[in-house]
């Protein structure tokens, strides 16, 4: 097994630096655009299925991208992390942060990190990604998986498989970007990461 896993263009929430969490947000304009190019970049990708994050987001890429050619999964495990509560506000200075808010942790001591009403901790979040491996690992034997999913949830993906320490959370991958995790003998390798395939930087193929 062999995923592609790519997170969805931009938003008016990601330049405005909010957290979107599971608020279905669409892509805007230039999410639109990188969508477009996106799908003329991996144009040479063979895939043999394809998932999605519920989130229109994340659908609305694996409709253009796919164009029907294989069947299109929609997966809740691969749904952004909840922030609850705070879905909506912003991050652009998380400096701002007094120690005592509930999402201080979030960006500067993320071991502690203490999910408030409605949101995941990062423990809840790597569980979920655990749980889709094991799943298409077992489904999708031999095959090509293309996904599209969101920022939060891919670092986490990574950060299982490299660390397993929430503490060692990944920086978050930019819009479009494909990181590429392979079954190997009952282990997950990250053979690519966040590769910037908008700006020329190449994937492997199948």
């Amino acid at each position: 097994m062999r995923l592609y896993i790519v997170r969805h263009g931009q938003t008016d929430w990601n330049e405005m630096k909010r957290f979107q969490g599971q608020v279905n947000i669409p892509l805007n304009d230039t999410g639109y655009e990188q969508t477009l190019n996106l799908k003329e970049a991996i144009k040479d990708l063979q895939y043999d299925v394809v998932y999605s994050s519920p989130l229109i987001r994340c659908l609305d890429m694996a409709k253009t991208i796919n164009e029907n050619k294989k069947p299109i999964i929609i997966e809740p495990l691969i749904i952004e992390m909840a922030f609850g509560i705070h879905e909506g506000e912003s991050f652009a200075n998380p400096e701002e942060f007094e120690p005592n808010h509930p999402l201080h942790n979030y960006f500067f001591d993320r071991a502690n990190y203490i999910p408030t009403y409605g949101a995941e901790s990062f423990q809840q979040l790597m569980q979920r990604g655990e749980r889709f491996l094991e799943n298409i690992s077992k489904q999708h034997k031999g095959e090509n998986i293309l996904a599209f999913s969101h920022g939060a949830y891919i670092r986490s993906l990574i950060t299982l498989i490299k660390y397993k320490d929430p503490s060692k959370y990944i920086a978050s991958p930019k819009n479009c970007s494909v990181t590429v995790i392979s079954d190997v003998s009952g282990k997950y390798v990250i053979e690519q990461e966040s590769v910037d395939v908008l700006n020329g930087e190449k994937l492997i193929l199948p």
